[in-house]
C-alpha cells in the first residue's frame, strides 16, 4: 500500500479504484473480494478522501473491444 499512501497525500477529492483480473484469482471467494474491495474504499475514506468509486472489474487480458481493437475496453 506504499504507492496508495503516496498518492493519498496529494489530498485528492475522489479516488476512482480500476481493479483487474490479475487482482483476483480463481480460489477467491465472491464475500471475500467484496470485504476487501470496501477495506480498501473505507481506508481512502479514512484519509480524508470524499468520494471513492468503483469501476467495474476488467478480466484479465481484455484490454481491448474486439469489434474495434482500437478503443480500449478498461
Amino acid at each position: 500500500m506504499d504507492l496508495l499512501e503516496d498518492m493519498l497525500q496529494w489530498g485528492p477529492d475522489v479516488v476512482i479504484l480500476c481493479l483487474r483480473g490479475n487482482d483476483i484469482t480463481a480460489s477467491c471467494q465472491p464475500r471475500d473480494i467484496g470485504l476487501g474491495i470496501l477495506k480498501l474504499c473505507q481506508f481512502v475514506r479514512a484519509r480524508g478522501v470524499a468520494t471513492v468509486v468503483v469501476a467495474d472489474i476488467c478480466r484479465r487480458w481484455v484490454f481491448r473491444d474486439p469489434r474495434t481493437h482500437d478503443r480500449p475496453v478498461c
